[in-house]
């Protein structure tokens, strides 16, 4: 390569381009275009901004099923299928949109369930069921 054949952009024009750059992530990061299949059977969308995967594979009670019955919003489809949802929690790396939900909203879920099982008078077998996978499902 022939030094001095790519020009840098003068100082205040790469301030513009850097500018204009993260103008155009945020609008993505921000994008309120329903893009994903949300989980339930009434044919809703979900921003992707606003979209979480729960990995339900290996819990008997916080599925998906149980999450939406209880009223939980904004989950992807499972029926995706993993290699979608794993392609989806890749693509919102890179812009920080939390695929997951972080602590707080992890227990607004299992208090979501726990209400839901109070509702339909679980027994306390299942009740036994949730504190377990309540444990498993907290970061360490």
């Amino acid at each position: 390569m022939i030094q001095g054949s790519i020009r840098r952009p003068k100082p205040g024009r790469q301030r513009r381009l850097t500018a204009i750059k993260e103008q155009q992530l945020s609008r993505w990061r921000d994008w309120h275009c329903q893009t994903v299949p949300a989980a339930g059977d009434n044919g809703d969308w979900v921003t992707f901004r606003n979209a979480r995967i729960w990995p339900e594979q290996g819990y008997k009670l916080l599925r998906v099923r149980r999450l939406v019955k209880a009223g939980v919003r904004n989950l992807a489809d499972p029926g995706l299928g993993l290699q979608r949802l794993e392609r989806l929690r890749k693509l919102m790396e890179p812009t920080n949109v939390r695929s997951m939900p972080d602590e707080r909203g992890l227990a607004e879920w299992i208090e979501s369930v726990a209400r839901s099982l109070d509702q339909d008078g679980s027994p306390a077998r299942t009740w036994g069921t949730l504190y377990d996978e309540a444990r498993k499902a907290s970061p360490q």
